[in-house]
């Protein structure tokens, strides 16, 4: 049994997090099936799959960007419950055939990298959770050193980045809030941007992946409550940038559904079509990939057709040979597929 204090329930949070990825992997269906049915026109491959050298469920990708140079950007959690494990951004090409170690971060100091995602500078940013000082965005520089950014509470999950305006935006799953800095504004964070807690997580660990299109921020809520019928929900909430750079008012772009329990990383293509992932299909398993439209109309493409395992975030292509390329990354059978859906993404950081 957990304890009240916040080590300690984040600890357990964490680790229920964890538990439940091994769990589902060792029933879910093999990350090998990439042809399986998963819906019109969809043609997965598998890009790349993370291994350790004694257990690869440990292996958590929590964090995918594209970068401006083409390849993809990982942070995986080499998850030790000692609290030794290393957590490290990597750098792998579109095809899979190379993967680099970007950042470590030092050994021995537990905790879990999660988002990552790239400034108008081309810079890497990734957030690291841990309840000692340490949470907050990092910034990767050229050299391959890394500068702190934003320092965030310690009772903060910083799970999604995106950045709009040359401001940097922060989802905190614990406390359904979005931090905010501008390049003038302070390292340390104090107040939230944005919070509704009955908005972004009654649940208690509700906001996910984020992104822009135009002047507003699009917000991945996990689990959104229960309906009527005691399913548990999620949600898309669009909050729109006021000419102050205040929060407007929000409104749900796709109301609390139960098909979009556990939706998680967003992605939009050049029409206004926003992609997403939910972490389990239909059956509770797998995962799904779905549509949202600039009117409202959900689609579903893949509802756990076997190569969808635990899909924690997407991200398009940066080059003109993977524009129209969605990589999906998946943590129950760790690493990443591709699917090409027809339309380029959004570039990013996101334009007006």
């Amino acid at each position: 049994m957990c304890s009240n204090t916040f080590r300690r329930a984040a600890l357990c949070a964490a680790s229920a997090m964890l538990v439940c990825s091994i769990a589902f992997a060792q029933s879910a269906p093999s990350l090998a099936k990439t042809n399986a049915p998963g819906g019109p026109n969809l043609n997965p491959q598998i890009v790349v799959t993370f291994t350790n050298d004694w257990n690869p469920l440990f292996l958590m990708p929590l964090g995918i960007a594209a970068g401006p140079d083409g390849n993809l950007y990982f942070s995986i959690t080499d998850y030790v419950f000692s609290g030794t494990g290393t957590c490290e951004v990597l750098r792998v090409t579109p095809d899979g055939k190379r993967q680099d170690v970007v950042y470590v971060w030092p050994p021995n100091t537990w905790g879990m990298m999660l988002g990552v995602a790239f400034d108008e500078e081309n810079r890497l940013h990734f957030a690291m959770w841990n309840w000692t000082g340490i949470t907050g965005v990092y910034r990767v520089e050229h050299d391959g050193t890394v500068t702190p950014v934003l320092q965030l509470p310690d009772n903060s999950f910083p799970f999604g980045l995106a950045f709009h305006d040359g401001d940097m935006y922060v989802s905190d799953s614990f406390n359904g809030a979005i931090y905010k800095k501008g390049r003038h504004d302070p390292s340390v964070a104090t107040l939230p941007w944005f919070q509704d807690a009955s908005l972004l997580s009654p649940g208690g660990f509700g906001v996910h992946g984020i992104a822009f299109y135009k002047d507003a921020l699009y917000l991945a809520v996990s689990w959104a409550g229960k309906d009527a019928s005691g399913n548990d929900t999620g949600s898309i909430v669009r909050i729109p940038i006021e000419r102050d750079g205040s929060p407007g008012v929000p409104e749900y772009a796709a109301a609390p559904d139960p098909r979009l329990n556990g939706v998680g990383g967003l992605a939009f293509d050049v029409t206004g079509k926003l992609w997403f992932v939910t972490t389990v299909g239909t059956d509770g398993q797998g995962g799904k990939l779905g549509t949202l439209d600039k009117d409202g109309k959900l689609q579903f493409l893949a509802d756990d057709p076997g190569w969808l395992n635990g899909p924690h975030g997407l991200v398009f292509g940066t080059t003109p040979q993977t524009k129209k390329m969605i990589y999906v990354m998946n943590i129950w059978q760790p690493g990443a597929v591709s699917v090409d859906v027809g339309n380029p993404g959004l570039r990013l950081p996101a334009d007006h």
